[in-house]
């Protein structure tokens, strides 16, 4: 009897364990909407950070405890689906939507902020808060040595999900293409032209205006002789 008044109790605290651990894995599971939230942007191309990129951050939507979006604020008159995708065409699509969306409706981001040396920038600033959401990421061009620096739109949930859990604080690489500047050929000014030969010779003008001043005067001369 005693023995079985004792497996009754193990069978009992091991369900109650079981529970407890189910409880907590639900409980790591689900999305805390009210938690602070970062991003972290960094910006190279081939390794190379670039600097002084302005970077613009819009919220796009709420996120629930279960992590799906509700479009809000400004983009809640969007007409695309944000949840349900699954490959990275239909979030580069997305990205590509809601940009054209917030463009068309002249929309201000909720965030700005440039990279540094080190081709990071970090959002929220200081005295601001960040809450979780979806949020659409677009950058201005920069021209650095006949190199002109662009960054496609993206789509970013904070928090994000890594190895199962839950990551409020989310670090990211920014999509960076260039462009070469063509270089402008330097502009030569051609030399004056010259006037063209006629072939006459000038030089002899002046001897022969002496020799005829010459002769006048010989005659004048021999004229008054004879007189």
């Amino acid at each position: 009897m005693k023995n079985r008044t004792f497996i009754t109790v193990l069978l009992v605290a091991i369900v109650c364990i079981a529970a407890l651990f189910t409880v907590t894995a639900l409980a790591d599971g689900a999305v805390d909407p009210s938690h602070p939230a970062s991003l972290t942007v960094s910006y190279q191309y081939n390794g190379k950070a670039i600097p002084n990129v302005e970077f613009y951050v819009f919220k796009v939507a709420d996120v629930s405890a279960d992590g799906s979006f509700t479009l809000a604020g400004d983009f809640a008159g969007f007409s695309g689906s944000v949840n349900g995708l699954n490959s990275a065409d239909e979030w580069n699509k997305l990205a590509t939507e809601l940009e054209q969306y917030a463009s068309a409706k002249s929309l201000k981001p909720a965030y700005t902020g440039t990279t540094g040396n080190d081709g990071k920038v970090q959002f929220p600033a200081k005295g601001e808060a960040m809450m979780p959401g979806l949020y659409l990421m677009t950058c201005g061009n920069t021209k650095i040595d006949n190199e002109v620096y662009t960054s496609q739109p993206s789509v970013i949930s904070l928090p994000s999900e890594e190895d199962g859990n839950w990551q409020y604080d989310v670090a990211v690489n920014a999509k960076c293409g260039h462009t070469p500047v063509p270089t402008t050929p330097p502009v030569v000014t051609p030399p004056p032209e010259k006037l063209p030969q006629t072939g006459m010779l000038w030089w002899p003008v002046p001897v022969l205006v002496l020799a005829g001043l010459f002769a006048l005067a010989i005659g004048v001369v021999v004229r008054r002789r004879e007189a």
